[in-house]
């Protein structure tokens, strides 16, 4: 998994490549962990290039979003494929999670 930071206004976007699974999600609890750290509280996760996600992509998904509720902060997603939309679906997570196909639009929800 490859993860790309860019900043747009107070909005924090990481861009993810690959899959989200066992053994790949350490990057995203580093990645967010460390954002956090810095004072980020508005993040947007663009997982139009993203494959596939298991269990643990799932749970890592769910302690983020935790994590940035719990610092105040938000946590969204973008462009998310028709096969990561029908597992947050399945799983329920489209109750939890604001997702937006457009990147302009998730910004303007911030």
């Amino acid at each position: 998994m490859q993860i790309e930071v860019r900043q747009i206004g107070n909005v924090t976007i990481l861009d993810f490549k690959g899959k989200m699974t066992l053994g790949e999600v350490d990057m995203l609890r580093d990645q967010v962990d460390k954002l956090l750290d810095q004072g980020v509280r508005h993040l947007l996760l663009n997982l139009k290039d993203v494959s596939c996600i298991d269990n643990a992509g799932l749970d890592e998904i769910v302690r983020n979003y935790i994590s940035a509720r719990q610092a105040g902060g938000s946590f969204k997603f973008m462009k998310v494929t028709k096969r990561v939309m029908d597992l947050f679906a399945i799983t329920k997570f489209l109750t939890i999670f604001q997702v937006f196909e457009d990147e302009q639009e998730a910004l303007e929800s911030f």
